[in-house]
């Protein structure tokens, strides 16, 4: 239940909410969660950060932890041999991993990974923020770009394994509440 709040501040609104994942970079972004009617944070940590930076906000910050349709995961929907027909992927042993394709979100680490996994298919689900990834892997790497998030399921279904190779680089890495670990477990794959 979320809380009641305790002003309005825009008339044309009965409040403004804000969802938070990440600390605010500026005094300009601190600034606008002080205005808001009520925050809310995706993870505990993230809610401790927020007030420690404007402990005026305390009561108006909340936390609600991401989470997962779980209907969307549906086993009998989702078979693997008929979600890799679906999309196009061989039979061979395959690594999924989904989210933003970066250094941060540790891309690096699963593309070096790939070297040594030469008999597998590793597939990097999402949009590819250094191109410079595309020319230095190994060939049993593909990389999908951005899909619509209604798709991961079947990416999920497909895998012999699921990453998440985050590492503490990750400028958020404390506080994160990482949505694909959620999805990742629904899809009843190794992780």
């Amino acid at each position: 239940t979320l809380p009641v709040l305790p002003h309005a501040r825009n008339l044309a609104a009965r409040g403004v909410v804000l969802e938070v994942h990440d600390e605010p970079q500026r005094e300009q972004d601190l600034s606008v969660l002080r205005q808001a009617d009520g925050i809310v944070a995706i993870s505990a940590a993230l809610r401790r950060r927020l007030i420690d930076l404007a402990p005026e906000i305390a009561e108006r910050v909340w936390v609600e932890h991401d989470g997962v349709d779980l209907r969307l995961f549906d086993s009998r929907k989702l078979d693997r041999d008929a979600s890799r027909e679906r999309l196009g992927l061989p039979d061979q042993p395959i690594a999924v991993y989904t989210g933003r394709v970066n250094v941060e979100k540790g891309a690096g680490v699963l593309l070096d990974a790939a070297r040594l996994l030469e008999d597998w298919k590793v597939v990097l689900v999402g949009r590819v923020y250094e191109e410079a990834f595309k020319k230095t892997c190994t060939p049993n790497v593909i990389f999908t770009g951005f899909i619509r998030p209604s798709d991961v399921p079947t990416y999920l279904a497909a895998a012999d394994a699921l990453v998440l190779p985050s590492t503490n680089q990750l400028p958020y890495a404390a506080y994160t509440s990482p949505l694909k670990l959620f999805e990742y477990m629904a899809s009843g794959r190794p992780i």
